[in-house]
């Protein structure tokens, strides 16, 4: 059974039960008022008789036969236990003294029977037409419930359909990203069981994904370090020669840092493919942060940089993570705070990179880590930079797979700092 088929049966059985408790209880009421009401007049009548009896207003004379009272009420006057009780019909002649109601078949008789001074009343009401009455009503709430209970099926399933079309809507756009096999979800039938097939094709889908970008990741790692090795070596090997320039020399260890940041960037991409931090190793601050540097020292003119980290100082620590946070936040501060000084300093816990550039502006704070956002408040003079966005999210997600915190403070026109806190790591 489908789920909206069961929405709309559980509905209409509530609808139901609804209507035929409330037919029922005024079904009973009806009938109870009923009974009480002619109750009443019977037993006011026969006090009524008895004080007009007993007063001599009125004059009865005893085995006289019925006297007619009203339209269903009736009276008879007898001696007790006399022979005059003959001229009773049989359902009274054996009635003791109180109130009595007498049903059957298609006859309801309600009865009262006092002592009088003058003999034995017996006072009659004949209530086949109230109970008639009764029945009718009770034909009518009948009907008007099976209205009532037809209304609410009805409603049911436009309810059922209005609740379940989420689900409908929810499982179309998953098995567009996702198809299944047509047959086998109609032959299910259950929008929960289709929609929970659906999802589990779009999470076999993701993880398929995953694997194949961790993979992917693995392998250019595996693939690229090699030739990387073999081109730094080469150019270290160039740059012993004696006939370098000055100039050619700078140029030559710019490359080689430029390739240290490229293996390191391979090394740390690998990691957060895989959401594992890397390995722990013993690194030397001061000159980690150099090292960051040494592949941006091109853009000097745009950005003069102070290492102000207390030289000597060790933490073990993921190294390859931290050069490619470090790296994002000064390119960073080249692309978008120049010109401008930008200082790397050590905090309580872990390490600040604060510029005096334009700084962030406060609508755009909340949103400069997320991926390919481009709000910032300006950028410096004179730069084009072909891809945005991506430096500050990779920074981000470095240190949340290592457990570090990464964050940002910025006055606009004051510049902008960002604290890298590394509490989980140990210092030496």
């Amino acid at each position: 059974m489908t789920l909206q088929r069961r929405i709309s049966w559980l509905l209409a059985t509530l609808v139901a039960l609804f209507v035929i408790a409330q037919g029922a209880l005024a079904y009973l009421s009806l009938e109870e008022q009923e009974d009480a009401l002619v109750d009443e007049i019977v037993l006011s009548e026969t006090k009524r008789l008895v004080g007009r009896l007993e007063s001599g207003e009125v004059k009865l004379a005893q085995g006289a036969g019925e006297i007619v009272l009203g339209a269903n009420l009736s009276a008879w006057l007898v001696s007790e236990g006399g022979p005059d009780r003959s001229v009773l019909p049989a359902r009274l002649r054996e009635l003791s003294a109180g109130p009595h109601l007498i049903e059957r078949s298609d006859e309801v008789f309600h009865i009262v029977v006092a002592p009088t001074t003058l003999g034995m009343l017996l006072v009659q009401y004949d209530g086949t037409l109230n109970e008639q009455r009764v029945y009718q009503f009770g034909i009518e709430l009948l009907t008007i419930g099976a209205i009532c209970i037809g209304l609410g099926i009805a409603l049911s399933n436009i309810l059922a359909r209005l609740v379940v079309a989420p689900l409908h809507r929810l499982t179309e756009r998953l098995a567009r990203w996702a198809p299944g096999n047509a047959a086998v979800d109609a032959r299910n039938g259950d929008e929960e069981a289709v929609l929970l097939a659906a999802f589990d094709r779009v999470r076999s889908g993701l993880e398929g994904a995953a694997a194949r970008q961790r993979e992917f990741a693995a392998n250019i790692a595996h693939e690229l370090r090699t030739p990387l090795c073999a081109a730094r070596t080469d150019i270290e090997l160039a740059a012993l020669s004696s006939r370098l320039n000055e100039d050619e020399r700078m140029r030559l260890g710019r490359a080689m840092a430029t390739i240290d940041a490229a293996a390191s960037t391979l090394e740390s991409l690998h990691a957060l493919s895989s959401q594992q931090a890397g390995r722990a190793e013993p690194v030397d601050l001061h000159g980690l942060v150099d090292d960051a540097w040494a592949s941006l020292a091109h853009a000097k003119d745009q950005l003069q940089f102070v290492n102000d980290v207390p030289k000597g100082e060790e933490i073990v620590s993921d190294r390859h993570a931290l050069l490619t946070i470090l790296r994002n936040l000064l390119r960073n501060a080249v692309d978008h705070a120049g010109p401008a000084t930008c200082t790397v300093g050590r905090t309580g816990d872990g390490l600040q990179i604060a510029d005096d550039g334009p700084g962030i502006a406060s609508a755009d704070l909340p949103f400069v880590f997320e991926r390919y956002y481009r709000g910032r408040l300006t950028d410096a003079p004179g730069q084009v930079v072909s891809e945005r966005g991506l430096g500050l999210a990779i920074a981000k997600e470095s240190a949340e797979v290592n457990g570090w915190r990464l964050s940002v403070e910025s006055t606009p026109g004051a510049g902008t700092r960002f604290l890298l806190s590394l509490t989980p790591v140990v210092a030496i």
